[in-house]
C-alpha cells in the first residue's frame, strides 16, 4: 500500500503501498557515479522477515521504478526508522520491505493512537507480477507479531489503482483521503484502514 513534511521542514517519502518521494532527486543524483541496482528475477519459495541493515538501504537506493512510479526511487540517505527486510528465505536477496510509524506517515497526516501507520515497497522488477498478496501476506503476518495496535492505517497515492486494488483484497478500507503538498504540486491520497484480523 505507497501523503508530506511537518511544517517548515521538507520530507521524502516511501512506497508501492506506502509513501511519497521527493521525483527530483533522481535528477539530483550523480548517474555517472550510480551502479545497477541487483535485479530479482524469480519469486522466492518462503519470505523471511528480518531487521533492516546499512547494505538493504544502498540496495533500495538503486532501484529504480519505471514512468511515473519513479516518485518511490529513494536515496540512500532517506529515513529508515522502523524499516524492515523481506527477503528470500534460501539465499537473502532483498525483494522488499515494510516500515511503520512516523517512517509511514505522510506529511500532514497526524498520528492516531492505537493505529499503526503502515508503508511498503516492492523491488521494481517483481511489481505487476501477481506477488502482491504474498508479499502483504508476510508483512502483515511480521506486523501483527511484532505490533500491539488494534488497527493499520496505510496512505496510497490515488491514482496508483494497482496497490489500492491489494490494499483492499488484504482487507483494507478506503475511509477519505489527504491532500498535500510537495515538490511545487498537490497530490492526492487515500486513506485506508484495516481493522484487528480482517
Amino acid at each position: 500500500m505507497t501523503s508530506e513534511p511537518p511544517a517548515g521542514r521538507h520530507r521524502r517519502k516511501l512506497t508501492s503501498i506506502g509513501r511519497f518521494h521527493d521525483p527530483s532527486a533522481r535528477r539530483r543524483t550523480d548517474r555517472r557515479h550510480r551502479r545497477p541496482y541487483p535485479h530479482v528475477t524469480d519469486w522466492p519459495r518462503t519470505l523471511l522477515v528480518r531487521d533492516w541493515c546499512a547494505a538493504d538501504s544502498a540496495t533500495v537506493a538503486r532501484w529504480r521504478y519505471p514512468d511515473r512510479w519513479s516518485v518511490y526511487d529513494q536515496r540512500p540517505d532517506d529515513a529508515i526508522a522502523g524499516r524492515r527486510a523481506i527477503v528470500d528465505a534460501a539465499d537473502g536477496t532483498l525483494v522488499g520491505y515494510y516500515c511503520t510509524g512516523e517512517d509511514a506517515r505522510v506529511p500532514g497526516l497526524a498520528a492516531d493512537d492505537g493505529v499503526v501507520d503502515l508503508g511498503l515497497g516492492m523491488a521494481p522488477d517483481l511489481v505487476g507480477r501477481g506477488h502482491g498478496e504474498s508479499f502483504a501476506t508476510a508483512v502483515l503476518d511480521d506486523v501483527r507479531r511484532t505490533q500491539s495496535a488494534t488497527a493499520l492505517r496505510a496512505v496510497i497515492q490515488t491514482w496508483n489503482s494497482r496497490s489500492l486494488a491489494l490494499a483492499r483484497r488484504i482487507g483494507f478500507v478506503a475511509t477519505g483521503t489527504h491532500r498535500c503538498g510537495e515538490v511545487g504540486h498537490e497530490v492526492t491520497f487515500t486513506i485506508l484502514i484495516r481493522h484487528g484480523d480482517s
